[in-house]
């Protein structure tokens, strides 16, 4: 099974089981789980399985690090068919700081 044949969210397939360690500080560059987009893990949730029962034993959302303040523009086809919004977020504790740009449009 190669890293190509895995689903998307199967970060043990893609980059190895973590059995036998008491604790791990990894870094993984994987082009296939982006933040944001069509197929975006942001606002989903990564879950820790025991590998020899499959069993769940941990579970967290992903999610900004810090509150946010967004704001959201839709487009509802109307207008040449584009459906699907563009959503900009930023820190409200800073206003200098960078605003993530989130497309998710199609047509």
């Amino acid at each position: 099974l190669t890293a190509a044949q895995c689903e998307l969210g199967d970060l043990s397939g893609r980059h190895g089981l973590l059995t036998g360690l008491q604790s791990v500080d990894l870094d993984y560059m994987d082009e296939n789980v982006p933040l944001f987009g069509r197929n975006a893990v942001l606002g989903r949730s990564v879950v820790v399985h025991n590998s020899a029962t499959g069993a769940r034993i941990a579970c967290a959302n992903i999610g900004f690090p810090w509150p946010v303040r967004s704001a959201v523009a839709r487009f509802d086809g109307s207008l040449n068919g584009i459906v699907g919004t563009v959503t900009l977020m930023q820190s409200p504790f800073d206003e200098e700081s960078d605003t993530t740009v989130v497309v998710d449009l199609s047509y």
